[in-house]
């Protein structure tokens, strides 16, 4: 270095390389800000305009505040897209270098899982769920992010195995891969994730095989959920060691043995669910979780009493007990609970008298102990917090020991029955929604003293019979009531029981009752015997049209009963017998112009519950429509969104036929926004919930419009074909008016009216033309309704609510 002139040139070309990078990296922070501004117009392009929100239309503002995104410290660190109907998931977004956070939930993205998300070094939040990504997930999924804690690819169709390098991601804390098609097995190695706090695996098929007792090492552990799995073999005893679960879902495989001991003390489990599988033995074991809120062991082989320690479980609210083999009595402590909301003890073969106290220290919703040998009186106090909704007691033994029938404002329907205890001393059905005509067995009651039908939707006449009886209160008002007031009930004493039946007159100008019209009611009188005459000359004519043409061809008929034809479009393992024994009066839960829904329990099934609707075959179709009608089930049945009601089989004879549906346990969004029962006795819905709810709706609906071919027009959207599972996940139900149309765009005319008054748009009257806009215009009505809580069509008149 003695020449001075190469030391000043070295100097200087170090002099220039420093200045050269102080000024590259002063403009480090700008390059990278303006990169992450083309990257999210670059996917927003990728997504094809699907986004709702229109970045473009705010690309001179800071990408900071754009919808969707969040950054710490200028850069953006997080994407919440969910719903926003995005197609793909481009490879550019792990451009962005800080993001750890990716929520594209609820979305139509397919295809294989991402591996482009290997690139994203910083992720540590990813949601994938309700999506559409289909086949097996890569062996080298460890590959993601080692700073991952929170994996979601739930409600999926992913298949194959779950790959055993999965168990490297060592600091994940939510694991969340139910809902899908997984058909071959998980690894032992999820153990080793020795972090985990939730875990779900649920409804997979995957093969038969144990639980591995390497899940005992999840000490970590608060959610469990292995449910409908194929799981077979003993519960495992290493998983005691899992002592944190605080939820813990077994339900609706294969296990068998005994419930372990030690799951009864476990100190913070809340939830157990071990229905629907091959449980045997005994619970003896003392029951040290005092937190627990239900406990769901039926459709099992469990024998022996109900331990006395279920009555110091005082934040227990759901008892589920039914299709065991139970002995003994109930537990006095039982009634005692204060929280007790739900019991289900059916189909065992319990003893003795229910409890005394039972209904009075908790708001009991649903009682449920037929199939027993209970024997003694009901309980006084069973029906006295006005919350019971639903009893069934039938085959049992018990006495006539009920004085008092109380059910008010629970919506029940249909027409009373004509066999009642004969010491009743008050029957109390006011404002449900009855029908038909006053039982004349009524009249042999003679201890009543009190009988209350008001608001119902009686009609006919009033029996005469009734004004001999010996009440000190009678109110039939708010009905539809007609023809004269029985004699000795026209005075004071009853001026009020009357009121609002605008078809009643009176024989004496009682009250404000017009006064009936003689030679009226001689008319009318004339016009009956007139139309018995034409009845009678109907019905002998039509004998012997039945005689001439009917008989005959019966003889040649067998008398076995009718062939049953299955069709399944799932995997299910159920047959026709089970769905044609649970077809019975006391399943029954809805019913309507196309046929009657039952729901049926199945024993240890993996559908614990599916709804059945019946619908009678009407023998004058021709050929041609009954192979429409196939066609249209099978359609129906071909849909695979986890937003749409699932058709899992459908079943044929000569004289009807069933579509058997899985089970929705939070029924329906009309109970939810407009029955008083569902309003008084659970928390309203929130407004979050309502927004899930709409969006899963949405999207129900767009896969029928835009992925299934041909298109399916529901063509009768409205809030009670829009049903709640048990986590309130919202799907289209009832298709029966579906339209499958030819080409996309174009409308079908139909010759009918089809959909629900109030929901149809209002150019469909005339046009009777159908496409995707006539679910649009219903679904729009659908949102006004959760937004407001007004009925659809309850302006009266012609009016509805979106007028």
């Amino acid at each position: 270095m003695d020449n001075p002139h190469l030391v000043h040139t070295i100097l200087l070309a170090q002099s220039l390389l420093l200045f050269t990078c102080l000024f590259l990296h002063s403009n480090c922070e700008t390059i990278t800000r303006d990169d992450e501004k083309a990257v999210l117009l670059s996917l927003e392009r990728s997504w094809g305009g699907s986004v709702t929100v229109n970045w473009s239309s705010v690309i001179y503002e800071d990408q900071c505040n754009w919808p969707g995104i969040n950054c710490t410290d200028g850069f953006v660190t997080g994407i919440s897209l969910t719903g926003h109907g995005l197609n793909n998931l481009p490879a550019a977004i792990c451009s962005l270098t800080k993001l750890s956070h990716i929520d594209l939930s609820r979305n139509s993205i397919s295809g294989s899982f991402p591996t482009a998300l290997y690139n994203c070094s910083n992720l540590r939040y990813l949601d994938l769920s309700y999506n559409t990504l289909v086949n097996s997930l890569p062996s080298n999924i460890d590959r993601l992010s080692p700073r991952l804690v929170y994996l979601n690819l739930a409600s999926n169709s992913l298949s194959g195995n779950i790959p055993s390098s999965i168990g490297q991601l060592k600091v994940l804390t939510n694991l969340y891969l139910d809902a899908n098609q997984f058909n071959g097995s998980y690894p032992a190695e999820i153990g080793n994730i020795s972090a985990l706090r939730v875990l779900r695996l649920g409804d997979n098929p995957f093969l038969s095989g144990p639980i591995y007792p390497q899940f005992g090492n999840l000490t970590n552990l608060e959610y469990l959920s292995m449910s409908k799995m194929n799981i077979i073999g003993k519960i495992p005893a290493a998983m005691s060691k899992a002592n944190n679960v605080m939820f813990f879902d077994l339900s609706g495989n294969h296990l068998s043995g005994s419930i372990p001991s030690w799951i009864w003390s476990l100190k913070r489990l809340v939830t157990l669910q071990l229905y629907a599988n091959h449980l045997s033995g005994q619970i003896n074991a003392p029951i040290e979780s005092t937190n627990l809120v239900e406990i769901d062991v039926s459709s099992n082989n469990l024998s022996g009493q109900i331990p006395e320690d279920i009555g110091q479980l005082e934040e227990l609210e759901r008892l589920f007990l039914s299709n065991n083999h139970f002995t003994g009595s109930i537990p006095d402590s039982v009634a005692l609970l204060p929280k007790l909301t739900n019991v289900q003890l059916f189909q065992n073969s319990f003893e003795g008298i229910l409890p005394q106290e039972l209904g009075k220290h908790s708001l009991l919703f649903n009682l449920e102990t037929h199939y027993n040998n209970f024997s003694g009186t009901l309980p006084e106090g069973l029906c006295s917090k006005g919350a019971l909704a639903y009893i069934s007691m039938s085959a049992n033994m018990f006495s006539a020991g009920l004085t008092e029938v109380q059910i008010q404002e629970v919506n029940l329907s249909g027409r009373l029955p004509s066999n009642w205890a004969s010491n009743l001393v008050e029957i109390d059905l006011s404002n449900n929604k009855f029908s038909g005509r006053l039982p004349n067995t009524i009249r042999w009651l003679k201890s009543l003293g009190v009988l209350d039908l008001s608001e119902n939707r009686f009609s006919g006449p009033i029996i005469p019979e009734i004004e001999f009886m010996n009440l000190t209160f009678l109110n039939l008002s708010d009905n539809q009531f007609s023809g004269q007031i029985p004699l000795l009930l026209q005075n004071e004493k009853f001026k009020q029981s009357f009121l609002s039946n605008l078809g009643l007159c009176s024989s004496n100008h009682f009250a404000d009752y017009p006064v009936c019209n003689e030679r009226h009611l001689k008319n009318r009188l004339l016009i009956i015997f007139l139309a018995l005459g034409l009845t009678s000359v109907l019905l002998i004519w039509l004998f012997g049209l039945l005689r001439i043409k009917v008989l005959p061809r019966r003889q040649n008929e067998n008398t076995t009963t009718p062939r049953w034809k299955l069709t399944a479009f799932h995997n299910i393992n159920f047959n026709y017998q089970d769905i044609i024994c649970g077809l019975a009066d006391n399943n029954l839960i809805g019913s309507g112009g196309s046929g009657k829904v039952y729901k049926i329990c199945l024993h240890n099934n993996s559908y614990r519950f599916v709804a059945a609707k019946k619908i009678v075959s009407d023998r004058s179709r021709s050929n041609m429509l009954e192979k429409h009608f196939q066609a249209e089930v099978e359609i129906l049945g071909s849909i695979r969104h986890a937003n749409v009601v699932r058709l899992l089989s459908s079943m044929s004879s000569t004289e009807s036929k069933v579509l058997i549906y899985e089970y929705m346990e939070n029924g329906s969004l009309y109970q939810w926004l407009h029955q008083k029962d569902m309003r008084n006795n659970n928390e309203p819905l929130s407004w979050p919930r309502r927004m899930s709810i709409a969006i899963d709706a949405a999207r129900g609906l767009c896969y029928m419009h835009h992925d299934c071919s041909p298109p399916i027009a529901h063509c009768d959207v409205k809030p009670s074909n829009i049903l709640l599972d048990y986590e309130f996940k919202a799907k289209i139900a009832d298709l029966g008016l579906a339209r499958a149309l030819a080409k996309a765009g174009e409308p079908e005319s139909i010759s009918t009216m089809v959909g629900s008054f109030g929901y149809m748009a209002p150019e469909f009257g005339s046009s009777r033309k159908i496409n995707e806009k006539v679910d649009v215009y219903s679904f729009g009505v659908v949102l006004l309704e959760l937004t407001t809580g007004r009925f659809a069509n309850g302006g009266g008149g012609y009016e509805n609510l979106a007028q």
